[in-house]
């Protein structure tokens, strides 16, 4: 929500934004997990590909095997209905 609407105040972004914080889990993955696949929809409005590229560097960085899946045509609420096929 952030990175989408710059200004809001800021008890309305707590409100608006999940709790789940992707890039302090990352570090503490390691040992933990074998690899790691990233996927996102090219085409996805919601969330910007660059937190999955993020995301994705930052497990690198941390020496975690990583994948990172960037798909054609996909927004964010078709994923699971392209992968099916």
């Amino acid at each position: 929500v952030k990175s989408k609407i710059k200004v809001l105040p800021r008890f309305l972004i707590h409100q608006l934004t999940n709790s789940w914080n992707s890039f302090e889990v990352i570090p503490k993955l390691k040992g933990k997990v074998k690899h790691i696949k990233i996927m996102h929809g090219k085409e996805d409005r919601l969330i910007p590909i660059q937190h999955s590229r993020d995301l994705y560097k930052q497990a690198q960085t941390h020496g975690i095997s990583s994948e990172l899946v960037e798909l054609e045509n996909v927004h964010h609420n078709n994923i699971r209905r392209d992968m099916k096929g």
